[in-house]
């Protein structure tokens, strides 16, 4: 299996500061396969971005379905690859999987695609900031 992220930014305005002076904001969003390494660089990201004085909310997956979609049939055993997600789904025990019995949707145009298959987390959270700095999102330390 190959995993990749892909990063997404959106932005509400451009650079460091509104006319009011204060952060304008911007979502990065991540999107890849399970076990892509999503959670891992977001958890990285966000304290590198919090240093340079910004406020971070994080909006991960499995949050989301612990949190707001308990009770739906999706337990912590039945979603994370280290327990067979992905060999449930290519024996057909899961249907309309992303990434075997449904398709991944790539992003058309991403700002940028990171393989993370033999990279350390560190390095593809590097790619990421240095990005977001050339944006101008965020300051250079």
């Amino acid at each position: 299996m190959i995993a990749s992220t892909v990063a997404k930014l959106g932005t509400q305005g451009e650079g460091l500061a509104g006319k009011d002076g204060r952060s304008t904001g911007f979502v990065l969003w991540f999107t890849g396969l399970s076990g892509a390494g999503k959670t891992t660089l977001a958890r990285l990201i966000g304290p590198e971005i919090e240093r340079r004085g910004l406020v971070v909310d994080s909006f991960d997956g499995d949050a989301v379905r612990e949190r707001l979609s308990k009770g739906l049939g999706f337990s912590k055993e039945e979603r994370r690859d280290s327990k067979g997600l992905y060999a449930k789904a290519l024996v057909g025990e899961i249907t309309n999987f992303t990434g075997v019995s449904a398709p991944y949707e790539e992003p058309i145009d991403p700002e940028l695609r990171l393989d993370t298959v033999g990279v350390r987390p560190e390095q593809s959270a590097t790619a990421v900031v240095a990005l977001l700095e050339r944006r101008g999102l965020i300051s250079a330390l």
